[in-house]
């Protein structure tokens, strides 16, 4: 998926926002789901289908990495938690 590439980073299906990666396929240049629409992008064998990925996975590891270490030791980040 190119960067910066506006409306092609909605799903095809529900139109929200790809944050991270979509599903496509040569058979439908052009359009992307979300990961919980794959099953409808198109009526080819899931084999046949690949992700696309918003960013290099190298630049994803240098922000969970980033991340990680904003992240105090031991802190709760589930849902549900409150800080």
């Amino acid at each position: 998926m190119a960067p910066g590439a506006g409306e092609d980073a909605e799903c095809a299906i529900c139109r929200q926002y790809v944050h991270l990666a979509a599903v496509e396929c040569d058979c439908c240049p052009g359009r992307r789901t979300c990961l919980r629409h794959a099953a409808t992008l198109c009526e080819c064998p899931p084999p046949r289908w690949r992700l696309a990925f918003r960013h290099a996975l190298g630049e994803l590891d240098a922000l969970a990495a980033d991340a990680a270490a904003r992240v105090p030791a031991g802190a709760d980040l589930s849902p549900n938690s409150r800080t």
